[in-house]
């Protein structure tokens, strides 16, 4: 990281912050009081935290079905980094055929040549199928830069059968098979659905078959849509737990008795990843607290510096997809249109002086560019941010871009903020801001 960011040894966040209301006395066109009480937050940026690996964002469940051909400047617009292929339980349904691997190529191809997340057939295949696979994408000029071992073996029928054990056992036999046909290609798995039962999973996984595994996955379902908005949204704080979790058991002797001393070669991934699992449901998938919890996950994935992260979908899934089957954007197309360069070294943020409704995750840039990621998941509450080093020396927001309902029902599109300094941060909003001296 150059010198410019490394000098940087804390950020005081001023938040100046009031019940949003257009006919509050000089408030601004997004109801930010200009005279609001002022409430000192600070966000702590001590040493870099570690790189944030290249896939934490920017990764997407595909599949053959997903119409490419007529959205490229839509899908290029997000910046396509990975795609897990194919989408959710497609890849226990169906054999990887050469037709499909050929499909896929092209597809590949105009999506820009992103890195390959591949499922190999579990349920229904075999480990020789899954080397059939890889060797036919080696001979097309496909290339395979990860191998999932099947998708939510939990819940495979009966209900019951498959214990994370039997699935240690079967992982094994694939990455036997695979690997003489898949060079420096890393080995995922369990990723396990996203019921309350999978973290007991995933620690069974990982006692088994710690010595094997190159990426610990799961998948991050946590309601079925009918929630009320704030306890939904609220579930955002679970996947840092989660990620803090699985890295202590990789760690832990007596949790991982076979892997503990090759921990920190293992990575973490969340294969798939959204507000509800109810694909047929369009609430929480499709509308604004969608994107304003994706946004909020998206934040604790680059954080917490997992190696995979694959949003469900890419495309139109039901109610899962960027766009849908029209090609009509959804508020989560423009979230991932804010986070496609959010990379870098991360920052570690911590507000104190703000409520939990407002959080914050910073990264801190090659080009030595301090950007933060700020979501305000409240309703009502509007706030006005100033940034200053811990030696009170102002820190400039040189641009922000800003993703609010207002903004998504009448552009389909980000905008400005009212104001840059202090940067106004509206009920119910993302904001992208670029920090300078």
């Amino acid at each position: 990281m150059r010198q410019t960011a490394r000098r940087l040894g804390a950020v005081v966040l001023f938040v100046a912050w009031a019940v949003s209301s257009p006919s509050v006395a000089g408030a601004g066109a997004q109801g930010v009081a200009e005279t609001a009480p002022t409430v000192l937050a600070v966000v702590d940026v001590g040493q870099p935290a570690g790189r944030v690996p290249p896939l934490a964002v920017g990764g997407f469940n595909f599949a053959n079905f997903m119409q490419v051909v007529g959205f490229e400047r839509e899908l290029g617009s997000v910046g396509i980094r990975s795609i897990r292929f194919p989408a959710g339980n497609l890849g226990d349904q169906r054999d990887r055929t050469p037709a499909d691997l050929d499909v896929l190529r092209m597809h590949w191809m105009l999506l820009g040549r992103p890195r390959i997340v591949m499922q190999a057939r579990l349920l229904g295949g075999t480990p020789e199928q899954a080397a059939e696979a890889a060797r036919y994408a080696r001979r097309i000029g496909l290339p395979i830069d990860y191998w999932e071992i099947g998708n939510e073996p939990d819940l495979y029928p009966p209900a019951g059968s498959w214990t994370s054990e039997r699935y240690c056992e079967a992982f094994r036999a694939f990455v036997e098979a695979l690997e003489p046909e898949v060079g420096d290609a890393r080995f995922a798995g369990p990723a396990v659905s996203g019921g309350e039962h999978k973290m007991e999973w995933v620690r069974r996984f990982i006692g088994a078959c710690g010595d094997v595994v190159d990426v610990v996955t799961w998948h991050v379902y946590p309601t079925d849509g009918t929630w009320p908005e704030g306890e939904a949204l609220a579930t955002a704080s679970r996947v840092s737990d989660e990620i803090r979790q699985v890295r202590a058991w990789l760690e832990d002797a007596g949790a991982n008795p076979l892997g503990w001393h090759r921990a920190h070669e293992v990575g973490l991934g969340v294969t798939e990843y959204g507000l509800s699992w109810q694909t047929q449901s369009f609430r929480h998938l499709a509308d604004f607290t969608a994107a304003l919890w994706t946004a909020d996950v998206a934040g604790r994935l680059v954080a917490g510096r997992v190696e995979l992260a694959s949003y469900f979908a890419l495309q139109d899934t039901g109610g899962h997809g960027l766009l849908d089957a029209a090609g009509f954007t959804r508020p989560t197309y423009h979230v991932f249109r804010l986070l496609r360069d959010f990379d870098g070294q991360v920052v570690p943020v911590a507000l104190r002086g703000a409520g939990e409704w407002l959080t914050a995750y910073a990264v801190a840039g090659d080009d030595g560019v301090v950007r933060v990621l700020v979501v305000n998941r409240d309703p009502s509450k509007a706030a006005a941010l100033r940034f200053e080093t811990g030696e009170g020396v102002p820190l400039v927001v040189r641009s922000a871009r800003q993703l609010t309902e207002l903004s998504f029902d009448h552009l389909d599109d980000v905008t400005a903020p009212d104001s840059l300094n202090p940067l106004s941060v509206p009920p119910r909003s993302v904001t992208r801001a670029e920090l300078g001296r």
